[in-house]
């Protein structure tokens, strides 16, 4: 018997097709409802939409999918194809909305690769999710195309859109860019996308709310060039939040004022508009062209920002390398850069290595800065100018570590009419520790001369933050005991010590080692780590030695019992009462909450006295840490050289943890090097380090 329904099937969904394009309202039949929609290029007859979309009868493009009725939580699955698909969102195809709880996903089949060589265009649609494609393109021509994925409000209200987990190769234009312009996007997602070599823009963002840029991988944006017209003197008391007055009509300004320029462009992701709320964070840029942009004035950026409306947003950890091509001069490099006007951001905890001209800059080759942003905790190595706050207003740089700019630490040029920029307990560096600063485009000033010209950043400090970092880890943390330690300003937020460390990582803090009592063959470390836990890198033991009377133990094994204590289980059990001590060079364990997804704060070397167990020796391991073993956490010595109290443990409230095994530690047991350790009362610990004053 001949199967006629793949026949029934077509029909019905050509019936549907038909009834849409007349704006009849249709419902899928119940028989033919589809859990997935498939699509396979390599089937006889493209570009006719033979098939009817199943798995065993699949499309053989996207516009017969796009076109076909789409039912919320429904899946458009790709094949591999011989040949690349064309992106195939024509203009006027009336598609389906998803629903927040049933999203209409485009995808890989599963096992696939799909290469498209054509713009998927998302116009007044919401709850749609594109993952697991791969867009190929021919390079950067001379006039760039779309984007490879192009979501637009032509008037609509739209949200609910997701960009995750695709990749991008010599894309002849931007790979993404979300323009609300015309109407309004909220909240789209882009992450997990790598991105190499897009045509000027990596991810574009225009008048755009709530958008969010996670995870992605960034590299070698090429450059393009364009030409600017603006009128340059149409009163600068006007108009010195933009500093050319970018939206004066040729028609009121003066004929002199009216100038082109020849501008090249290679930015990471841009903002731009009216966006407001936008995330940026644990991205990685690095590596953008090394092509001299064939343009008088250029500038290669990682994260940039623009206009007044494109504020309140939030630059954070982010990890950004090797911006600005070393051999152009002509060629601005900005890790990040906020300008003409952009408002309201907070930039923290960021990485920035060899950018180029500036790694925190509100700073251009043509235009002013920003108003009233923060800048905190963020690592600056290499280049230029580390801070670059040219014609910023008000904008506050807090507890950055700058560390060898060639030219100067710190460079503030203020406008006379605005509010200057400010800074303070920020930590510097610079190949030359005199030229740690430059006001108004004066030359080197050192850290007095500094501090009287901008009248702030009076507990700025000078010196090597000794950064760790080898082989395994890129770390960039600062040392133990160096300048960078304590140095910010004491707030809510969680940290070490007697205060936050500068710059963008604080290293988790060892406290103490004890010999457990009914486990003589295993040392549990205490880890203050509240700042981004857990640890890893500790479970080969790499790192860690101990000596006990004199002699060397070997470990077996190392494990997490929770973010705060690990335990190295030792071949031999130890005797009772018999000195011991633990060290660890600084070479494997790190946070496992990195920047850009790489780079972890690292655990400084230390020495600690082990506290010998007591009791009867049981000569052998029973197995599992008696409860309640867990680390002191309330409060700590007064300085480094008083005993700890042992009232700690009980009485406070501020926890409710059994009694610890270093209560009542000698001084030895709590030796850190370089270390000093907060002074407060049993029961501030909690709220200083940013927990909840209860936990269970």
């Amino acid at each position: 018997m001949t199967n006629t329904a793949p026949c029934r099937a077509a029909l019905v969904l050509a019936c549907q097709r038909a009834a849409r394009a007349l704006g009849v309202v249709v419902a899928t039949t119940p028989g033919l409802a589809r859990a997935d929609i498939w699509i396979d290029g390599d089937v006889v007859g493209p570009g006719q939409c033979n098939g009817t979309g199943t798995e065993e009868d699949p499309y053989d493009n996207l516009y017969c999918a796009f076109e076909s009725p789409i039912a919320p939580g429904e899946r458009i699955l790709l094949r591999d194809a011989a040949v690349a698909y064309d992106g195939e969102s024509r203009p006027g195809i009336a598609m389906s909305n998803g629903t927040a709880a049933a999203p209409i996903v485009i995808e890989a089949a599963p096992g696939h690769s799909p290469r498209l060589t054509g713009t998927i265009t998302l116009d007044d649609i919401s709850y749609w999710t594109i993952r697991g494609l791969v867009f190929v393109g021919d390079g950067c021509p001379a006039e760039p195309t779309a984007a490879a994925i192009n979501v637009r409000s032509t008037g609509s209200s739209i949200t609910g859109i997701v960009i995750a987990d695709n990749t991008f190769i010599d894309w002849p234009g931007p790979a993404i860019e979300l323009d609300g312009a015309a109407g309004e996007l909220i909240a789209p997602e882009v992450r997990g996308n790598r991105i190499e070599r897009a045509c000027g823009h990596a991810v574009r963002i225009d008048a755009v709310d709530s958008a969010r840029v996670l995870d992605n991988d960034v590299s070698d944006v090429q450059c393009t060039v364009s030409t600017l017209a603006t009128c340059l003197h149409c009163g600068l008391s006007d108009c010195w939040q933009c500093g050319d007055c970018l939206d004066v009509d040729q028609s009121s300004c003066q004929p002199a004022d009216w100038q082109e320029f020849t501008v090249g462009s290679r930015i990471g992701v841009s903002v731009l508009g009216s966006s407001a709320g936008v995330e940026i964070a644990g991205n990685q840029f690095h590596d953008f062209g090394s092509d001299a942009c064939g343009a008088p004035q250029a500038r290669s950026v990682a994260v940039f920002a623009t206009r007044t409306a494109s504020n309140a947003g939030h630059i954070h950890h982010n990890f950004i390398s090797r911006i600005a091509p070393a051999a152009d001069a002509s060629v601005y490099g900005a890790a990040i850069q906020l300008i003409q006007g952009a408002s309201g951001w907070s930039v923290d905890g960021n990485i920035v290595v060899d950018a180029g001209d500036c790694g925190l800059c509100e700073n251009d080759i043509l235009f002013h800065g920003g108003v009233g942003n923060l800048w905190s905790h963020n690592t600056v190595v290499g280049g230029r100018v580390g801070i670059d706050a040219a014609w910023a207003s008000g904008s506050m740089f807090s507890a950055n570590l700058v560390v060898g700019a060639s030219d100067h630490a710190v460079h503030f040029a203020p406008i006379e009419f605005a509010a200057p920029p400010t800074a303070d307990h920020n930590v510097y560096w610079p190949e030359t520790p005199t030229r740690i600063g430059s006001w108004g485009g004066g030359g080197a000033l050192d850290l007095l001369g500094w501090q009287d010209a901008c009248g702030c950043d009076g507990a700025a400090a000078v010196g090597d933050p000794g950064l760790l970092a080898d082989a395994q880890n890129f770390g960039l943390t600062p040392r133990p005991g160096t300048v960078a330690i304590d140095r910010g300003a004491v707030s809510a937020a969680a940290y070490h010590g007697d205060a936050p460390d500068a710059g963008a990582l604080e290293a988790p803090l060892a406290l103490a080692a004890t010999l457990l009592d009914d486990r003589p063959d295993t040392i549990e470390l205490t880890i203050e780590n509240r700042v981004a836990p857990p640890l890893r890198g500790f479970e080969a033991c790499v790192g860690f030695s101990a000596t006990f009377d004199g002699a060397a133990a070997e470990f077996v094994e190392c494990r997490a019992l929770d973010d705060e204590r690990l335990e190295l289980v030792l071949r031999t059990p130890v005797a009772p009462d018999v000195p011991g001590q633990l060290r660890y060079d600084g070479t494997a364990v790190v946070d496992s909450a990195s920047v850009g997804g790489s780079i972890s704060a690292s655990l400084g070397a230390f020495t600690v006295e082990v506290e010998a167990h007591h009791g009867p020796f049981p000569g052998t391991s029973t197995g599992a840490a008696t409860a309640g073993s867990g680390a002191a956490t309330s409060a700590d010595t007064t300085s480094s050289q008083t005993p700890p109290d042992d009232s700690r443990t009980s009485g406070c409230g501020c926890r409710s943890h059994s009694p610890s095994p270093l209560a009542g530690a000698s001084l030895a047991s709590l030796l850190l090097l370089g270390r000093r350790r907060r002074a407060r009362g049993p029961c501030t610990t909690a709220l200083q380090r940013g927990r909840a004053p209860a936990e269970a």
